[in-house]
């Protein structure tokens, strides 16, 4: 089908319809929009609907308040009770806490070290990434020569 001049006024009139029935709305609700007088922010209204707030986690403690006396928070087997001035601790430690962060410790690797061993183990290894994982920073020691190791009483790994 070929559209021809006819089509084309059709076409037009319609989009031009449209806008029209657009721009109309537009200004209607721009014109109700203007006549709302501004929201003012009131009190909670409504003490039925229960409303716990939620004011930090500290060492694996969630502390808060709530607005009525006979809410609960319950996360796992641990309930918490508010107290008489509506605030609660809840313990969250079940949940994985890990507790308060704590210092790592690292420890350069001398250059001249050839081999690792922990303080308290048996074995020891060459040092690589992944021998240098295994071992707790702390017990960790070091050997310039498989016969230092074998000499401090380590025994070395099979391969």
């Amino acid at each position: 089908m070929k559209i021809n001049s006819q089509h084309h006024v059709i076409i037009l009139s319609v989009g031009i319809a449209v806008l029209l029935v657009w721009f109309g709305r537009l200004s209607v609700q721009f014109e109700l929009h203007s006549q709302l007088p501004p929201l003012q922010m009131i009190e909670e209204v409504n003490q039925k609907i229960p409303q716990v707030v939620i004011q930090d986690i500290q060492e694996g403690r969630v502390i808060g308040s709530v607005n009525n006396s006979e809410i609960r928070i319950v996360s796992g087997e641990q309930v918490a009770v508010p107290e008489d001035d509506l605030s609660f601790l809840l313990n969250i430690e079940h949940l994985g806490y890990i507790g308060p962060k704590r210092q790592i410790i690292t420890k350069e690797v001398p250059e001249w070290a050839r081999f690792v061993a922990s303080k308290n183990g048996k074995y020891f290894y060459e040092i690589d990434e992944k021998s240098l994982k295994k071992l707790s920073v702390a017990n960790q020691i070091y050997f310039a020569t498989e016969e230092d190791a074998v000499a401090a009483g380590k025994v070395g790994r099979e391969r």
